[in-house]
């Protein structure tokens, strides 16, 4: 049904309400096509988020989540955009692709994005001894980078208006620990040596032990 339901939909304009998830899906998108970020209300639970949970604990969920969509979209000022992963020059503000960087700011990103490629592909997924590809993942790992920094500063600034923070029993943390502590939590998982080869051949995302 799900292709069926795409090939019908070829020759009409594209809707631009539509949503790419079903509402349940724990997960977070940023369409460049559509020029939308989207959060499924199934990420809305822990270890993402939970009402009772320290703020810095949520800032380290779902606000890195947030921040690494923001990281992948835009903010449009003056009715233009300003796009930071290194696709996002290829779509103007509304999802047509256009390269409407010009060729100057291009080098210049490329050279400033080399270091995120160089780190990254130093890194070695111990599990199965295989180097990280740098370059693949390198959009995925600058908003990953960039809403982990992004998320930090808004606690941070949370923090200083709200200078004694909720504690969270029976752990002697700070709140920064607390932060990164979750932070890191949102990528544990489990797979096996099979999956681990297949994902660093094939995706656009760094595994979760390197993020």
């Amino acid at each position: 049904m799900y292709q069926k339901d795409i090939l019908e939909r070829i020759r009409h304009p594209v809707d631009r309400d539509r949503w790419v998830a079903g509402a349940a899906l724990v997960n977070a998108f940023y369409s460049p096509n559509t020029n939308e970020i989207i959060f499924p209300a199934g990420i809305l639970q822990p270890v993402f988020y939970n009402k009772h949970f320290p703020r810095s604990m949520n800032y380290g969920g779902i606000g890195v989540v947030i921040g690494h969509e923001i990281t992948h979209g835009s903010d449009k000022i003056k009715n233009k955009c300003a796009k930071f992963d290194d696709r996002g020059r290829l779509y103007d503000n509304k999802g047509n692709i256009r390269q409407w960087w010009d060729n100057a700011t291009v080098v210049k990103f490329e050279e400033k994005a080399k270091c995120i490629e160089d780190q990254y592909s130093s890194y070695v997924l111990d599990q199965i001894s295989m180097r990280i590809n740098g370059r693949s993942t390198k959009g995925e790992n600058i908003a990953d980078n960039g809403g982990l920094k992004q998320a930090y500063r808004a606690y941070k600034k949370y923090e200083s208006f709200h200078p004694i923070p909720q504690q969270l029993p029976g752990v002697n943390l700070t709140q920064d620990q607390l932060f990164f502590l979750n932070y890191a939590q949102i990528w544990c998982g489990v797979m096996n040596d099979k999956e681990a080869v297949r994902k660093l051949r094939t995706s656009e995302h760094s595994p979760g032990p390197i993020r």
